[in-house]
């Protein structure tokens, strides 16, 4: 504020600047995501889903995220079974969280993980579940709700099977003691 105050930015400076952004005026516009965003599908396509789902997961690597959400919503309504319903949630999860939608983000994850251990046994071909209790975590952790990261790491700790995922867990939980001062919590990590 001192330095546009001064007598040189507020006759040269300053109406450089503000001739630029009039220049500029209705070229970029801001564009908001609405509530129906979120629910938007592409148009029906006899595209296979293999296909379909492939191209949103690179629309996720190349940070494209509404559209691969579009697309996860429409593999959602298309889906064959429970556990391609399941599969293509987490996914839209996943694009809900790099939008930025935290909560939006948890509440699919919750939705995921509730429905995919309905499932029977014979229908789950992966762990969605883990995956599902992984982003929670992470994301209690982001914003500040331990308590629930924390139960997440331990159920992570006690049903993974890979020993690095287990670590992780781990090493999750002990910073989370850490951080609040639990030391007793952390020694009973530490002696299991």
């Amino acid at each position: 504020i001192w330095y546009a105050d001064s007598d040189w930015a507020r006759e040269v400076l300053l109406p450089t600047v503000e001739k630029y952004l009039d220049s500029l005026h209705g070229q970029y516009p801001i564009q908001y995501l609405k509530a129906e965003d979120l629910y938007k599908k592409i148009l029906p396509t006899n595209e296979d889903d293999e296909d379909l789902f492939d191209k949103a997961c690179e629309m996720l690597d190349s940070t494209d995220n509404l559209r691969a959400l579009e697309i996860f919503n429409y593999l959602i309504y298309r889906a064959e079974t429970p556990y391609k319903v399941c599969l293509a949630k987490y996914y839209k999860g996943l694009a809900l969280e790099r939008l930025l939608l935290y909560d939006e983000a948890l509440n699919t994850y919750k939705q995921v993980a509730y429905e995919f251990n309905n499932l029977d046994e014979d229908e789950k071909l992966t762990s969605v579940d883990l995956g599902c209790y992984w982003q929670i975590g992470r994301i209690n952790s982001v914003t500040g709700k331990n308590s629930i990261a924390y139960e997440m790491w331990e159920k992570l700790f006690n049903e993974e099977t890979d020993i690095q995922a287990r670590c992780d867990a781990l090493i999750r939980m002990m910073d989370i003691c850490q951080y609040e001062e639990n030391w007793n919590q952390l020694k009973a990590l530490l002696n299991a």
